[in-house]
């Protein structure tokens, strides 16, 4: 769950739920926006953009998948933009600048974002080798 003034978004299967929390103990759920046969996983807000890590269901398999919504209206949120990330479930992520690094499996994709409504994979590390399932990031920036 991320939040941004009096409003919370949860993610979930099928679906990201908005919750109004401005009476933080009576939260009221003001809209539940269906993302069919997708699982979405953890967001992060950045200005009227919320960023989440998912996966796409499919007969053949999982796939991991980074989805950007303008959350102007949270009523009407609409998806602006997405790109599929390597691995069967994009569990999380983190901004820096104009990057999103996305946790898949044994992998991280940087998707560039300068232009939210066309993201783009630039980079990835990994697979590790290992059977491995990486659930969480963080950046720390040491140059200062």
């Amino acid at each position: 769950m991320v939040a941004k003034g009096d409003l919370a978004y949860a993610s979930g299967f099928e679906s990201i739920l908005v919750f109004d929390i401005s009476e933080p103990l009576d939260p009221v759920l003001i809209n539940r926006h269906e993302q069919k046969a997708r699982m979405c996983c953890n967001s992060v807000i950045r200005g009227n953009l919320l960023y989440n890590a998912g996966s796409d269901y499919a007969p053949e398999g999982s796939a991991g998948v980074l989805s950007i919504f303008d959350i102007t209206n949270p009523l009407h949120m609409r998806e602006i933009g997405e790109t599929p990330t390597l691995g069967r479930v994009s569990w999380n992520l983190a901004l820096v600048k104009d990057l999103v690094y996305v946790v898949s499996d044994g992998t991280i994709s940087a998707v560039e974002i300068a232009n939210p409504e066309k993201p783009a994979v630039r980079s990835l590390c990994g697979p590790s080798g290992a059977d491995m399932v990486y659930d969480a990031i963080e950046i720390i920036d040491f140059s200062a």
